[in-house]
């Protein structure tokens, strides 16, 4: 098995990419929170505004709110991948995936990119060493029926 390095341009892709998912997650959540907290105004009228107001009864309790963490970057550090497939050039296609928290959800940092045989070992390669380098974050979600992962690319 091969490991790729994260470095340099890749590192910075992959470190943008993920403050992108994060900032669209917070916009999520506070759309979300806004809605609710819309709802519960409008089902409860008398309520003062700032107020807080009761839950309903069928309604679960709010869960506490929790400080934002940002996301650990350490864990792109490496990225555990392989050689996919060999070129006509004699060059290697290589590709490697790497799970990550994101705001508590998962999503995998997907890595793809070209390398030299002269740069390959049995161990890591640089990202700088990959030609035209690729680097992709993808939302892991779970199929109810099969029970198997389902990837969605997140654009920019």
């Amino acid at each position: 098995r091969l490991s790729v390095k994260l470095e340099g341009p890749a590192l910075k892709t992959a470190e943008l990419k993920v403050r992108t998912v994060e900032a669209i997650l917070k916009q999520i959540d506070d759309r979300l929170k806004a809605q609710e907290k819309a709802r519960l105004a409008q089902a409860n009228p008398e309520a003062k505004p700032g107020a807080a107001a009761t839950p309903d009864a069928n309604r679960a309790p709010a869960a506490e709110e929790k400080p934002e963490v940002p996301t650990d970057l350490t864990q792109l550090q490496s990225i555990p991948s392989k050689i996919s497939e060999r070129l006509p050039d004699g060059s290697y296609r290589v590709q490697g995936a790497q799970s990550i928290l994101i705001r508590d959800k998962e999503f995998k940092v997907i890595l793809g990119g070209v390398a030299r045989p002269e740069e390959l070992n049995d161990e890591n390669i640089s990202s700088l060493k990959l030609i035209e380098p690729q680097v992709d974050i993808v939302a892991v979600r779970k199929r109810a029926v099969a029970g198997e992962k389902a990837y969605e690319t997140v654009s920019e």
